[in-house]
């Protein structure tokens, strides 16, 4: 995947995705989840993220602290996950306890009632002490996108939300460009913390160890191997 996204000249997959699934959890994480075992999803995240800073490409684990609990859909609803802080501990929060030296982090629009009872991960300065402090998350704390209506108010409200709450960077991914010029307009310069990750996370991008061109061409002949036979 980091390959061909250098190829392309995309610098970033949004990967990986750490949440755990469960019967109950929202079809909007489904088959992005890795599975249900904590272990076993903190060592393929590993893979991928070390995959991703060796060819190039900026790693932003997600959804932290974790969605899987979620049985709503965040771009439409506001999801409640009312689990223990135990439980959570030991099971959501895991995976992104074992990779907290990912550089970048996308943060969840999900309420953890035993934290926080009314609001979302991605807008709550109590989430966001329990991200930097209880879990030990250093890197860059960017929000899921403000378009998704877990979050109220305008657009430029949702920008001030989430940096008021202490976070990095409030994501907006699309739009026209009144809407990005508003959001713009709400936000704050990078603060020196901010600029200081984000500088750290770029030093651990590396430089491509393999011929892109060539490991495509051996994919793709391995792939046409298989459906020959």
């Amino acid at each position: 995947m980091g390959t061909m996204m250098s190829e392309l000249g995309l610098t970033s997959g949004c990967s990986p995705v750490l949440d755990l699934v469960f019967a109950t959890t929202s079809s909007v994480i489904g088959a992005r989840s890795f599975g249900a075992d904590p272990d076993f999803i903190a060592a393929l995240g590993r893979e991928v993220v070390d995959g991703l800073l060796e060819t190039g490409n900026m790693p932003v684990m997600k959804h932290i602290p974790g969605h899987g609990r979620a049985t709503l859909d965040s771009h439409k609803e506001r999801p409640i996950v009312d689990a223990s802080r135990e439980t959570l501990t030991a099971t959501d929060f895991k995976p992104f306890v074992a990779l907290r030296d990912t550089p970048w982090a996308m943060v969840a629009h999900v309420v953890y009632s035993a934290f926080d009872k009314e609001l979302p991960a991605s807008i709550s300065p109590v989430m966001h002490d329990v991200i930097r402090n209880n879990m030990g998350y250093d890197g860059v704390l960017v929000s899921d996108c403000i378009f998704m209506e877990s979050l109220r108010g305008t657009l430029p409200e949702r920008v001030r939300q989430v940096l008021d709450a202490g976070f990095d960077i409030a994501l907006h991914s699309h739009g026209t460009l009144a809407e990005s010029e508003a959001a713009a307009k709400a936000a704050s310069p990078l603060t020196a913390a901010a600029q200081k990750r984000i500088d750290a996370g770029k030093a651990r991008l590396g430089t491509l160890k393999v011929d892109v061109r060539a490991a495509h061409a051996e994919v793709e002949d391995m792939f046409n191997s298989a459906l020959v036979a």
